[in-house]
C-alpha cells in the first residue's frame, strides 16, 4: 500500500505544468462548494469588522465620527472587505461574489505557495499531492463561502515562507530582494491578523539558522526581513500612539480573545459540550470575572491566582485547549466538531510520522523544516492560549501537510532517490 502511494506521490509530482493544473483544481473546488453551498451557508458581512468597513466607507478611516479609534482589529481586512463593497458597487456584481472571487484567487495562490514550498524542503515527491489535500481542506474551503481574514492571512503567511527559504536557499543572485519581500508580506500577515505578529521574527532566525551563506550575509539578510516587516507595519503603530498615546500592538483584541478562550458553556450561542471537571471549574472562575479581563495582564493574574489554588484544573484546562485547537468550533456544534477531529486524526498521525523521519535524514540541511516546524508550534501556542478554534489553525495545516508523503517512504529503500540527494545524504523508497 505504501509502495503505490509513494509511486502515486511521484506521478502527480511528474505531470506536466503542476501549477497550472494545481490552480485550475483548486479554483473548481472552490467554486463547486460556493454553488454547492446552501444559502444559509454563505453570507456577505464579516459582523466583527463591519463598524470598521462601514466606518472607512463613509470617509472616516479608522476614527469614528465621534473620535474613537477603531483598533479591537487590524487594519488590513476591514481595508480589503471595503474595497470589495465599493467593487461591487462600482460593477453593480453581488458583495458576495466579488467577496468569493478574492477568497478563491486568494486560496489559489496559497496552494501555488505551499507547493513550492513543499518543493523545497521535502527530500522525496509530495509537492503536488501537498497542495492537492490544502486545496481540497474544509478549513480552506470555508473561506470561499464567508469572509474569514484566515484566508488572505495565510496566503500572506505562506508567501512570506517562501520568500525567506528562497532567500537563503542559494537559488537566487539577490536574497536581499527576497528578505526584502518576505518582511513586507510577513508584515502584511501581521496587519491582517495579530497571531502574525511574532512571524517576522520567526523568520529572520530561520535566515539567520540557515547554513549555506558565510554568517555575515545570513545577518545582513535577517536584518533587512525585520526591517521590511517592521517598516510594513510602522504606520499603523504610529497611528494608534498618535491617536491613543499607549503602545497597542497591532491590535487591541488579544485580551478579549484570551478570556473569550475559556468561555466554552457561558454563552448562549455555544452548544454545550461535556467538560471535564477541572475544565469546568476554571472556566465558570473566568465567567465570574469576565468583565473585569479587560486586559491580558488582568486575566494572566487570575490564571495565576488559579493555578496557586489549583493547579491540576489549570494545567487540565489548557491541555482540553490544546486538543480542541484542532477541532473546535465557535459554536461547539457536535457534527462539525466530529468532522473535525476525523480530518485532524487523519492529518496529525502522519504529519508526526513525516516530521520524525524527516529529522532522521542523515546529513541533511534541517533548516528549512525546522522552520516550518516552529510555525506550526507557534500558531498552535498561540491557539492554546487564546481561543481554540480549528479554523485558526488553517496555516499550521497547510505546513503540517508538507511532511505528509514522508510518512509513506521508509528510510534504507532504493525505489526513489530524493530530488535533493546531494544535500540529504540518504535515500527514501
Amino acid at each position: 500500500m505504501a509502495n503505490r502511494i509513494v509511486q502515486l506521490l511521484a506521478f502527480l509530482d511528474a505531470l506536466p505544468k503542476p501549477k497550472a493544473r494545481l490552480a485550475l483544481i483548486s479554483l473548481a473546488v472552490c467554486l463547486a462548494s460556493f454553488l454547492f453551498a446552501p444559502a444559509s451557508a454563505k453570507r456577505a458581512i464579516a459582523p466583527d469588522y463591519e463598524p470598521q468597513v462601514r466606518n472607512l466607507l463613509a470617509g472616516h478611516g479608522f476614527t469614528s465620527p465621534s473620535g474613537e479609534t477603531l483598533h479591537r482589529y487590524p487594519p488590513a481586512y476591514p481595508a480589503m472587505l471595503a474595497s470589495i463593497r465599493l467593487a461591487a458597487r462600482a460593477s453593480g456584481l453581488p458583495e458576495i461574489t466579488i467577496l468569493f472571487v478574492f477568497a478563491a484567487l486568494c486560496t489559489i495562490l496559497a496552494c501555488l505557495f505551499l507547493h513550492a514550498i513543499v518543493g523545497m524542503v521535502l527530500p522525496v515527491p509530495g509537492a503536488f499531492a501537498a497542495g492537492l489535500l490544502f486545496a481540497v481542506h474544509p478549513h480552506v474551503l470555508y473561506g470561499a463561502l464567508l469572509p474569514l481574514s484566515e484566508t488572505p492571512f495565510t496566503l500572506f503567511l505562506l508567501a512570506s515562507i517562501f520568500c525567506s527559504l528562497w532567500a537563503s536557499s542559494g537559488r537566487t543572485l539577490r536574497p536581499a530582494l527576497f528578505c526584502l519581500l518576505a518582511g513586507v508580506l510577513s508584515g502584511l500577515a501581521a496587519l491582517t491578523r495579530p497571531t502574525g505578529l511574532l512571524i517576522p521574527l520567526l523568520l529572520a532566525l530561520g535566515v539567520w539558522l540557515h547554513g549555506i551563506r558565510p554568517v555575515s550575509a545570513r545577518l545582513r539578510a535577517s536584518a533587512i526581513l525585520l526591517a521590511a516587516a517592521l517598516l510594513t507595519v510602522a504606520p499603523w503603530q504610529a497611528f494608534l500612539w498618535r491617536n491613543t498615546g499607549r503602545f497597542i500592538p497591532i491590535s487591541s483584541a488579544a485580551a478579549a480573545s484570551m478570556r473569550d478562550g475559556f468561555t466554552f458553556n457561558q454563552k448562549a450561542m455555544r452548544d454545550r459540550i461535556a467538560l471535564p471537571a477541572g475544565v469546568e471549574w476554571v472556566s465558570r472562575a473566568v465567567w465570574s470575572k469576565y468583565p473585569d479581563l479587560d486586559s491580558i495582564s488582568r486575566v494572566l493574574s487570575l490564571m495565576k491566582k488559579l493555578a496557586l489554588e489549583r493547579p491540576g484544573a489549570v494545567l487540565q484546562t489548557y491541555t482540553f485547549k490544546a486538543a480542541r485547537s484542532w477541532y473546535g468550533t465557535d459554536s461547539q456544534k457536535p457534527l462539525p466538531e466530529r468532522v473535525n477531529q476525523v480530518l485532524a486524526i487523519f492529518l496529525l498521525l502522519p504529519a508526526a510520522l513525516g516530521v520524525f523521519r524527516y529529522f532522521q535524514i542523515a546529513g541533511a540541511d534541517r533548516a528549512p523544516g525546522l522552520l516550518l516546524v516552529v510555525v506550526i508550534l507557534y500558531f498552535w501556542a498561540a491557539c492554546t492560549v487564546f481561543h481554540s478554534l480549528a479554523r485558526y489553525m488553517m496555516p499550521a495545516i497547510g505546513l503540517l501537510l508538507a511532511f505528509v508523503p514522508l510518512a509513506f517512504h521508509t528510510p534504507g529503500g532504493r525505489a526513489n532517490q530524493p530530488r535533493d540527494a546531494d544535500r540529504s545524504g540518504t535515500r527514501f523508497a
